[in-house]
């Protein structure tokens, strides 16, 4: 009866609860609302709020703590960079004539803009650099601790949306384009085929953004081009919400 009594009182308590609607800026967030006061929520689920033990595990296991840094160990680790191509710049000249208004309603002109600087590469630094990486944390350890990219660096360095919503296997559509990849010559002879002469085209539009998404954005492959974004071009020619700042930050990771 103890039991019983105890379930009935349970059950009356339940029912002179009156949830409260989550505020906007926990909607779409995993929460958990706590029994005995309607007004309250816990982010979750979540584990030991005190990671002290094993950031200080990691912080030994990463390789600037196992080994000494020998740079000169590194002469060819990043051989596969990308070379310099100029006809982008004659491109971006050409594209941006007729598609800016496009690119700033998208959220893509700024970091658009940032694909024409020369970066010159410093092998150096990024071979120190790489000592500090944890590929368990997915971030650098340093002696203040973990430090990682977030959304937030990649809304203030590219500009890019990091807010909308878009289902990607819904963006994976077939396309009416046929874009020139199997044209020999790499990155140049992709430009040099895909380029034109009159007023721009959709076609041409759509394979100007699927060299910049492949080669600046999402860094793929040196033997390119391929058109497996060819999906997100197109996508955001058709001025469809993208929140490509967050796909960014994935592809790091």
């Amino acid at each position: 009866m103890a039991l019983g009594g105890e379930s009935l009182r349970s059950q009356a308590v339940l029912r002179k609860m009156q949830w409260r609607p989550l505020p906007m800026f926990l909607r779409g967030q995993i929460v958990i609302p706590v029994l005995h006061d309607p007004t309250h929520y816990f982010l979750g689920p979540m584990g030991d709020s005190n990671p002290t033990y094993f950031i200080n595990v990691e912080t030994n296991r990463i390789p600037f703590r196992e080994t000494k840094p020998e740079l000169a160990h590194w002469p060819t680790v990043f051989g596969s960079r990308p070379s310099k191509l100029d006809e982008w710049k004659e491109w971006y000249r050409r594209i941006s004539a007729s598609k800016q208004s496009l690119w700033k309603k998208m959220g893509i002109a700024k970091c658009l803009s940032l694909s024409l600087a020369d970066m010159p590469k410093n092998e150096s630094m990024l071979s120190v650099a790489t000592y500090f990486w944890s590929d368990t944390l997915n971030s650098f350890i340093f002696g203040q601790g973990p430090m990682t990219p977030t959304v937030l660096y990649i809304k203030m360095l590219t500009g890019l949306d990091i807010t909308s919503s878009a289902n990607p296997i819904r963006l994976k559509i077939k396309s009416e384009y046929k874009i020139k990849t199997k044209v020999g010559g790499g990155w140049l002879g992709y430009a040099t085929n895909n380029m034109g002469t009159g007023p721009v085209t959709d076609q041409e539009h759509i394979a100007f953004l699927n060299l910049w998404l492949e080669r600046f954005v999402f860094c793929g492959t040196t033997c390119g081009p391929t058109a497996i974004l060819q999906h997100l071009a197109q996508a955001i020619h058709e001025k469809k919400p993208i929140p490509l700042g967050k796909y960014l930050l994935g592809a790091v990771y």
